[in-house]
């Protein structure tokens, strides 16, 4: 009976151990990852927040952390006939970083389709920088981008 309770209790330790990978929650999940070449764009989840990284693969040389309670991160998804837009903006100050993905396709049978990702940099209104993605640029299926606050109307841009 004692050895038992003893298995009893050292299962439901093993359930909450931090080192149970479904307890984890502070462990940073991919939302968008982009390569520029030399330079990357990567936004990773961690617990509540969003984490952008601006930089070298090696090292990031530009973080924000985007807070949904305080508003410096959104998004936004349109859906069109054949094509879908999505926005992450993460806000710093009077800048704002806009991570976009297009998709189109001009039937249902995706013949011709066009998928494109990127940065775009603004101060304010006004664009300050545009790279588009050589690589990556797919936004997560598994994160809920739900939870965060709507950015208002369709930024990606042409």
């Amino acid at each position: 009976m004692a050895y038992r309770r003893f298995l009893g209790f050292v299962i439901a330790a093993l359930a909450i151990s931090p080192a149970c990978p479904t307890m984890a929650t502070n462990a940073p999940v991919p939302v968008f990852d982009c390569s520029f070449g030399a330079k990357r764009v990567r936004v990773v989840s961690v617990g509540a927040v969003l984490r952008y990284e601006f930089g070298r693969p090696s090292k990031a040389e530009m973080i924000v952390i985007g807070d949904p309670a305080l508003g410096t991160v959104r998004y936004h998804r349109t859906l069109f006939a054949h094509s879908e837009n999505k926005q992450l903006r993460f806000v710093n100050g009077t800048f704002s970083y806009l991570l976009f993905n297009r998709f189109s396709t001009p039937d249902y049978q995706g013949m011709g389709a066009e998928d494109r990702s990127g940065l775009v940099v603004l101060k304010g209104d006004h664009t300050v920088a545009r790279l588009n993605c050589r690589s990556g640029g797919d936004f997560s299926t598994t994160f809920d981008f739900d939870r965060l606050p709507d950015d208002g109307e369709d930024a990606v841009p042409d």
